[in-house]
C-alpha cells in the first residue's frame, strides 16, 4: 500500500481547499495507524544529512519563540501577545537557538479572533479562535516531526514517569486518557507528554514531549485545575509550570503500557494483564508513522509489547485507576513472563 500524507488524512479534518487558504476544523489530534509519506522532493532521507535550517527574519513588531522537540529546531514568528499564548502551551519546549528545521508565522486579525497560521513555503492554515490556533500549530508541527525524525515510532498515547521508569496511557481521543494523566500527576507520578509517545527503538526509552496538558473538561473531585488554566472554548490547557509535579526533560526506559477504556457501567475500576500478541495489537493500532519502519511497523510494535509490562484497565473510578495503575508500575524491574 502506497503511503499516504498524515497532513491529508487525520479526523475532523476539512477537506475544503480555497484558493492559497486551507481549513482545519479541530476534532481528533492524531490518526491511529496513519501513513506518512516519506518520499516528498527535496525531503532529506536521512536525518543526519539534513542541513535545511534557517534564519527567520523578523521585525520591531513580531516576537521569535524558539522551540527544541525530538532534536529539532522550531521557530514560531509573531506578535508579542500571540507569542505569549503560545508559550503557555510550549514554553517547557523553549530554547535558545538561531537556526531553524521548522518555520511557522503566525498573525491574528484585527480582532484577534482568528488566525493564520503558515509554516515555511507552504499555504496558510486558518485558526477560527484560540482553540482552533493551538490545534494548528501543535497538529502541524508534529506531524513534521514525525517526517523529520522517523526513527523514532510515534503513538498516540499519554506518557508518564514514576521512579525512573516510564509508562504509557493508550485510549482513543476523548475517553479519558488525559484525565488520567492529570489525577496521576498527584500520585506520585512525573509528566512526558498526554498526546504523544515516541519511542526510541535503539534504547526503548520515551522521549518527552512535555507542551501544556489539555483536557477536553473538568475532572472530577479530587482534582481541580489550576486558576492559570487556560480555558478556551471546548478545551483547556494546563502550562507545564501548573502542574502538580514536575515535568521530565529526558528520555526515560519504557516499563509498563496501560491500555485504558471508560466503562461507567462498572462498579469499580479493574486491572487485566495482556499477552504479547494482545499487546502488540493494540499498540499497531495507536501507531502514527506506520510507513517509517520496516514491516510497516509490526515488528517495532511486537519488539515494544515484549520489552515491558502490558495492561488492560477499565477504569470506573478515577482513584482506583490511579492505585491501579502505581500499584503495577511499583514493582520490580524483572520482566513478566507472557506468551
Amino acid at each position: 500500500m502506497a503511503g499516504q500524507d498524515v497532513s491529508k488524512n487525520q479526523p475532523g479534518d476539512g477537506d475544503k481547499q480555497v484558493a492559497k487558504k486551507t481549513r482545519l476544523k479541530p476534532g481528533s489530534f492524531f490518526s491511529p495507524g496513519g501513513m506518512v509519506d516519506y518520499d516528498v522532493p527535496g525531503f532529506p532521507p536521512d536525518r543526519k544529512t539534513h542541513t535545511g535550517r534557517h534564519r527567520p527574519c523578523r521585525d520591531m513588531k513580531t516576537k521569535l519563540l524558539s522551540l527544541r522537540v525530538f532534536d529539532t529546531n522550531v521557530s514560531i514568528l509573531t506578535d508579542p501577545q500571540t507569542e505569549q499564548l503560545l508559550r503557555r502551551n510550549f514554553g517547557f519546549l523553549a530554547a535558545n537557538v538561531e537556526t531553524f528545521d521548522l518555520e511557522f508565522t503566525v498573525q491574528a486579525d484585527s480582532t484577534r479572533e482568528t488566525f493564520s497560521v503558515t509554516r515555511r513555503d507552504q499555504p496558510p492554515l486558518i485558526a477560527d479562535d484560540v482553540a482552533d490556533l493551538l490545534f494548528i500549530v501543535e497538529k502541524d508541527m508534529t506531524i513534521e516531526l514525525q517526517k523529520i525524525r522517523r526513527d523514532l515510532y510515534f503513538l498516540h498515547s499519554a506518557a508518564l514517569e514514576f521512579n525512573g521508569k516510564a509508562c504509557m496511557i493508550v485510549a482513543p481521543s476523548g475517553s479519558g486518557k488525559s484525565t488520567t494523566t492529570w489525577a496521576l500527576l498527584h500520585h506520585g507520578f512525573r509528566y512526558l507528554s498526554d498526546e504523544l509517545a515516541p519511542v526510541d527503538l535503539s534504547t526503548m526509552e520515551i522521549e518527552p514531549y512535555p507542551h501544556a496538558l489539555n483536557l477536553k473538561s473538568d475532572p472530577p473531585p479530587p482534582y481541580p485545575l489550576p486558576e492559570s488554566t487556560l480555558r478556551t472554548p471546548g478545551t483547556l490547557h494546563v502550562p507545564v509550570d501548573a502542574l502538580p509535579a514536575a515535568a521530565v526533560p529526558h528520555a526515560v526506559p519504557l516499563f509498563a503500557i496501560f491500555f485504558l477504556r471508560y466503562t461507567p457501567d462498572q462498579d469499580r475500576s479493574t486491572i487485566l494483564a495482556l499477552n504479547t500478541a494482545e499487546a502488540s495489537a493494540r499498540l499497531y493500532a495507536n501507531t502514527l508513522n506506520l510507513l517509517a519502519h520496516p514491516q510497516g511497523g509490526i515488528d517495532a510494535a511486537i519488539a515494544i509489547a515484549k520489552q515491558c509490562r502490558c495492561y488492560s484497565i477499565h477504569s470506573n473510578d478515577l482513584t482506583q485507576t490511579c492505585g491501579l495503575v502505581r500499584r503495577a508500575m511499583d514493582v520490580p524491574d524483572a520482566k513478566p513472563h507472557r506468551s
